[in-house]
């Protein structure tokens, strides 16, 4: 298996442990207990920690490695007007093609 493969696996592994629930919130992630794990040296398993720190699903901890966050109400709050707002600014840009309908027309 080449390096490449490795790494997605890895990725992909962790990333569906997290996002399944399987690793509930707050749990310390040990990169050497999870390569055992996963099949895989150390080294993969820090380069997919560090991609889902870059993804918001792992936290990185100064001299403390790295957790998985707890979700808080604000937090989740936030996430919801965020993605109010994303959904609000997409309706608006998407561009409007349609012929208008006529009532005789509809089924």
């Amino acid at each position: 298996m080449n390096p490449g493969a490795t790494s997605e696996r890895v990725f992909d592994a962790l990333k569906h442990d997290i996002l399944s629930g399987e690793l509930p919130p707050g749990t310390k992630l040990e990169p050497a207990a999870l390569a055992d794990r996963l099949n895989s040296s150390v080294t993969p398993v820090r380069d997919a920690l560090h991609r889902l720190a870059g993804a918001l699903l792992v936290e990185m901890r100064a001299s403390e490695g790295f957790y998985l966050p707890f979700v808080t109400e604000p937090g989740l709050r936030d996430l919801y007007a965020w993605n109010a707002e994303l959904v609000r600014t997409l309706v608006r840009a998407w561009p409007d093609r349609r012929a208008p309908l006529k009532a005789d027309a509809l089924p």
